[in-house]
């Protein structure tokens, strides 16, 4: 159960629900998966801004593990993933990361 700060000007709570799986001690893989449901909803809107925030729910998934390729060789990776849907369909937006990187330990 998330609120805003009580020093800003969009007021809100933000009930999800969280579920993780870790796999650990393989050797050669390890990540860490998570999903997360919720949603977003706006107390009061800004004096002299009628209607700039809208309400919203989201699923945000997120995978980061690390794939040891061989010696000091490895292959770390990073997803993220978090469509939201407003009331207002034009609001409706989505932010999705990548990140792949090849690392070598010496």
């Amino acid at each position: 159960w998330q609120v805003s700060p009580w020093d800003t000007e969009d007021e809100y709570r933000q009930p999800s629900v969280q579920a993780r799986v870790d796999l650990l001690g393989t050797g050669r893989l390890w990540f860490t998966f998570a999903g997360e449901v919720g949603w977003r909803l706006y107390e009061t809107a800004p004096p002299g801004s009628p209607g700039l925030y809208s309400d919203y729910a989201f699923f945000r998934t997120t995978l980061l593990g690390t794939l040891r390729l061989g010696g000091s060789l490895g292959l770390d990776f990073f997803v993220s993933d978090e469509p939201q849907w407003a009331h207002r369909r034009s609001e409706d937006s989505r932010l999705t990361l990548y990140t792949l990187a090849l690392r070598a330990a010496f």
